[in-house]
C-alpha cells in the first residue's frame, strides 16, 4: 500500500509540521518543519537513557507537542544501498515509533540519510563550531539536512506503518 507512491506521501499530509529524526544509541536529534514545510530547523538532541521503551516515549512525546504531521526517520544505508546492521536497527527503531503514533495517525517514513552526518558536520565546521563540543549540535543538523531533503521532494525510502511495525520490527535487536 505506499510502496509506488513516491514522494506522494509528502504532498499528500494535511498542512503542518514535519519532525525528522536522526537516530542514534547515545543521542538523538530532531528537526521540525514549518507548518507549510518549506523549511526545516534545528529542534532538539535527546539523550537516550538505555531504556528502549522510555526514549521512545520522550521522542513521541516531543513529536505530539510539536503537533506534528508526520515523522520522517534517518535510514543509514550503507554506502552501496544495501541495509546493513545500522539500517536494519533504524528501521526497526522506526517501526517501533510508528507502532506508538499508529492511534494518532502520524505516519513515519524512512529516508536515506547517508552523508546527512558527513554534511552537518562541514557544515558546521565551516560555522566555526568545535568538533566534540559540537556533538548534540550535529545530531539535530543531520536531522535538518535529512528532513530539508524530504520537504525538497527528495530520498524517501519507505513508509512505516503499525502493521509494518509489527513485521519490520522483531525482537532481535542486530
Amino acid at each position: 500500500m505506499g510502496d509506488d507512491g513516491g514522494n506522494r506521501q509528502e504532498h499528500a499530509l494535511p498542512v503542518g509540521r514535519v519532525v525528522g529524526v536522526d537516530l542514534g544509541h547515545h543521542r538523538v536529534g530532531l528537526a521540525v518543519t514549518d507548518a507549510r514545510r518549506t523549511m526545516a530547523v534545528p529542534l532538539a538532541t535527546l539523550i537516550q537513557t538505555g531504556d528502549p521503551r522510555r526514549d521512545r516515549e520522550a521522542l513521541v512525546s516531543r513529536v505530539r507537542e510539536e503537533e506534528a504531521v508526520a515523522v520522517v526517520v534517518g535510514l543509514p544505508l550503507s554506502m552501496d544501498g544495501s541495509h546493513g546492521p545500522a539500517a536494519r536497527w533504524a528501521a526497526a527503531e522506526a517501526a517501533a515509533i510508528a507502532e506508538l503514533l499508529e492511534t494518532d495517525g502520524i505516519p513515519v517514513t524512512l529516508v536515506d540519510e547517508r552523508l546527512t552526518t558527513v554534511s552537518a558536520h562541514a557544515a558546521l565546521r565551516r560555522g566555526g563550531m568545535p568538533g566534540r563540543r559540537g556533538r548534540s549540535i550535529v545530531d539535530q543538523t543531520a536531522a535538518t539536512v535529512l528532513l530539508q531533503a524530504f520537504v525538497d521532494g527528495g530520498s524517501q525510502v519507505d513508509a512505516v506503518s503499525g502493521d509494518h511495525a509489527r513485521h519490520a520490527g522483531g525482537g532481535e535487536d542486530g
